[in-house]
């Protein structure tokens, strides 16, 4: 494949992993080996986003652009000893005048995406936050068309209905529904979307980028872009929390803790990628989602009614058809996914879509 799908930082996209630019499939890994590295990616997944609303709601530490400032430092030190130190993976060589007119473009798309998921996490429940982000196919669709004017297949635009449907029922009947956090949560989908187009467009068929190879470039340009908004917004409310007489070493170093786990998700997506298929990866992260959300329930006892849990088990399902069909069309190679993701259909079949 030859669209980069840049993966997310606290709760990883399920639609967007399987796009990513990843080495064949490795036929030499035991399957109780697979199998190991897929369950410590649902755990890595899922702690990365139980974690952060922990830090947000129990631990009261409201800063979402520190903590993300927290996670983009360790990832990039992390992402360095990984590929330059250690050189457990080969590093992709990326062209200085593409680095700088392309990858910092993608890059602050990247960074925004994951301020606003962590916002968004801080203002709605875990289970909302994760209904929210299953829009992320319909914004992509969007955003292809009004881009490339190419269109969906029939197949796949009816999977994008119960998503979308599942969604409205979900935020119409969500008891601790907060506008701020909701619109953070669908502009941070609008951004996976955006992230997943300006890839296609701007490094289509140049670079190979695996989600470390990923952070490696990423990472610390984010860090360049969050330092000051972090000074200028959150200051004194990192200062208020770091000089709390009840504050604790445990506080301290859970925070970094949430940063080494955001990190280890990324290693063993990368691992899983490499060792299974993007059909494994769409629907293990459909179920890690709704195990995510069952345990956010128990953890943090939000009012959820029937109704609420059948829309975000309808958009869930939505996600997870739209994935198995997207996946369909890649391997029937009926699309090339260097000019367009794998279930859209230029208007024009003889249209060349922007590389």
């Amino acid at each position: 494949m030859k669209v980069v799908s840049i993966p997310v930082d606290s709760s990883t996209d399920p639609s967007s992993k399987s796009d990513a630019s990843i080495a064949p499939p490795s036929p030499t890994k035991p399957p109780l080996v697979v199998f190991f590295f897929i369950i410590c990616w649902f755990l890595a997944n899922g702690t990365t986003v139980l974690l952060n609303k922990y830090i947000f709601k129990t631990m009261h530490f409201t800063n979402p652009l520190c903590l993300t400032l927290i996670h983009m430092t360790t990832q990039s030190i992390l992402a360095h000893l990984t590929i330059d130190y250690f050189k457990s993976i080969d590093k992709v060589r990326v062209d200085p005048i593409d680095y700088y007119s392309k990858l910092l473009v993608i890059a602050a798309v990247f960074c925004t995406n994951i301020c606003l998921g962590n916002i968004s996490l801080r203002f709605v429940p875990v289970s909302f936050m994760q209904t929210i982000k299953s829009l992320t196919p319909v914004c992509t669709a969007l955003l292809q068309y009004l881009v490339f004017r190419s269109r969906l297949r029939p197949s796949a635009l009816m999977a994008l209905i119960p998503i979308s449907g599942g969604v409205a029922l979900a935020s119409v009947t969500e008891l601790e529904f907060h506008l701020g956090g909701f619109i953070a949560a669908l502009t941070a989908c609008f951004l996976t979307g955006l992230k997943f187009v300006l890839s296609s467009q701007m490094l289509a068929g140049r670079y190979k980028l695996d989600s470390i190879n990923l952070l490696y470039y990423m990472a610390p340009p984010s860090v360049a872009i969050l330092l000051p908004l972090v000074f200028f917004f959150e200051k004194d409310g990192v200062v208020s929390w770091f000089a709390h007489p009840e504050r604790s070493n445990k506080d301290f170093l859970l925070l970094l803790f949430s940063g080494l786990v955001s990190y280890v998700l990324n290693v063993t997506l990368f691992i899983v990628l490499k060792a299974t298929s993007s059909v494994t990866v769409t629907v293990a992260g459909n179920i890690k989602t709704v195990i995510v959300i069952g345990v956010s329930i128990i953890i943090f006892q939000n009012a959820v009614t029937w109704v609420n849990l059948l829309g975000c088990m309808i958009a869930i399902a939505g996600c997870c058809w739209y994935g198995l069909i997207k996946d369909k069309w890649a391997t029937m190679g009926t699309l090339d996914l260097g000019k367009a993701p794998s279930t859209y259909q230029p208007v024009e079949k003889s249209e060349k879509l922007p590389q």
